[in-house]
């Protein structure tokens, strides 16, 4: 097979080529994101999903010691280890739950179309929610999608078979549990989270002035759960004279930039933290009445 001369990538991921076989070593891959113009690149996807992957610089690390921890990953005991996940996570019954957990391991069901025929796809809008891929299928096996959120260690698992998939697609279906409910992707939605109370957003009262502190002087704490429901251009521009609104990355962000009027909105809202602060930003707040 001739390696082609433009869009090697999807190349690699057609099925042609990868013959449902999947990169299983290394979990992370060593590979680095370059571009930041191209056919179906610009600006903010770069930011949104690539600027904080880097080169490993740890001189240190010898994947040859490493080795061992292939066997994690063979078949058998990685879908044993998946299996034991299902049976033991907490099963979401909706997204408004989310916040009532941490450190826990959440399970949510869905069964939506990966690749519909039109339309945009009804995973994007769970993506979005999650700071992940968009496109379901370049990051699932089987279905099954898992990453860190805030503190929790989420799953989701996608249980669809198409007409022409019912003898052949595999997927997790048959771990389902009995009570649980198959959540739709479209309520992962900021706008679809209870609203904030007006009087617990609260802008600090400089540059370099964190969340925590922001709170505390007005007798509240910081809502972190809360705060990536501000993490939008039309919120910022209701408490900042914004020249305009860019993706960025930084955990004291969403933010205003004093230095020229900007405002940032965190591409990575999983890093968001009520400590942060820079000295080039102003915060907006998420602030609780709650102890």
């Amino acid at each position: 097979v001739q390696w082609p001369r433009t869009h090697w990538d999807h190349w690699l991921r057609s099925p042609e080529i990868h013959k449902n076989r999947e990169i299983v070593y290394p979990e992370i891959p060593r590979s680095f994101h370059n571009g930041i113009k191209g056919t179906f690149m610009n600006l903010d996807t770069h930011n949104k999903y690539f600027r904080d992957i880097d080169y490993n610089t740890n001189l240190s690390i010898s994947w040859h010691s490493h080795r061992n921890q292939f066997r994690t990953v063979q078949q058998q005991e990685y879908e044993d280890r998946i299996q034991e996940l299902l049976r033991s996570c907490t099963h979401l019954q909706s997204a408004y739950e989310l916040h009532n957990y941490k450190d826990e391991i959440l399970c949510l069901w869905i069964d939506v179309d990966p690749d519909p025929p039109y339309g945009p796809p009804a995973f994007q809008p769970m993506a979005e929610f999650f700071g992940i891929w968009h496109e379901h299928k370049r990051g699932a096996h089987n279905g099954l999608h898992e990453f860190y959120y805030h503190s929790n260690y989420i799953i989701i698992v996608n249980i669809f078979r198409s007409e022409e998939q019912l003898e052949e697609a595999v997927t997790y279906a048959h771990l389902l549990p009995r009570k649980s409910y198959l959540l739709n992707p479209r309520f992962f939605d900021k706008s679809k989270l209870p609203p904030i109370d007006e009087s617990n957003v609260m802008q600090a009262s400089g540059p370099d002035i964190s969340c925590d502190t922001t709170c505390r002087l007005a007798g509240k704490t910081c809502n972190e759960e809360s705060l990536q429901q501000l993490n939008d251009c039309t919120v910022l521009k209701q408490n900042f004279a914004c020249s305009s609104c860019e993706q960025s990355v930084g955990p004291d962000q969403p933010a205003y930039v004093t230095f020229n009027n900007h405002c940032l909105m965190n591409s990575d809202r999983r890093i968001t933290s009520c400590k942060a602060s820079h000295p080039d930003t102003i915060r907006l707040c998420a602030c609780s009445d709650e102890s």
